[in-house]
């Protein structure tokens, strides 16, 4: 297992605070607090064993904890970032359930517009098509009364040159 000194946990510290998640309407961050504690643990450690003046070579103790405090670092990172993967894939589902909620409202939405539309368009076509026959029978009735006009004409004008000329005949 690698050794970690002070400067390694600082950097898993620092890690740590910059890749937590922001807390809404604050500059405040939402961090871990084991994972926290143990990095803090493992920087004790690491600054006292530096106080202390220790030689390379550690007893059997201190490496049992320095092992101890590194299975729980990396165990707690571990989980640290299945913990995001799976927040991860959980806005992915999230998102694209909302995704297809929102299509198949839109399309519901469509749906029910082009029934309306076409409601009312068939609505006007009916009240169309009633004018239209009115105007048709409106016009039927007028050419009928221009033909009995054109028949009487047709007749008074005969009647009138028949008396025209018996009356010729009769002043001659």
């Amino acid at each position: 297992m690698d050794e970690f000194d002070a400067f390694d946990v600082l950097d898993a510290l620092e890690r740590e605070v910059k890749e937590s998640p922001l807390i809404p309407a604050s500059n405040l961050r939402a961090v871990d607090r084991i994972t926290l504690g143990n990095l803090l643990a493992l920087a004790r450690d690491e600054l006292a064993r530096g106080q202390q003046g220790t030689s390379l070579s550690l007893n059997r103790d201190e490496a049992l904890a320095q092992a101890e405090n590194e299975r729980r670092f990396l165990l707690e990172n571990a989980r640290h970032e299945a913990d995001e993967l799976l927040r991860e894939e959980r806005i992915k589902v999230f998102t694209r359930q909302r995704f297809d909620a929102i299509v198949e409202q839109g399309q519901e939405e469509a749906q029910r517009v082009r029934q309306e539309a076409n409601g009312y368009s068939a609505g006007r076509l009916a009240e169309a098509e009633r004018s239209l026959e009115k105007l048709r029978q409106q016009v039927e009735r007028a050419l009928e009364g221009l033909k009995k006009d054109m028949k009487d004409s047709e007749k008074s004008h005969q009647q009138r040159k028949r008396d025209e000329a018996k009356q010729q005949k009769r002043m001659r």
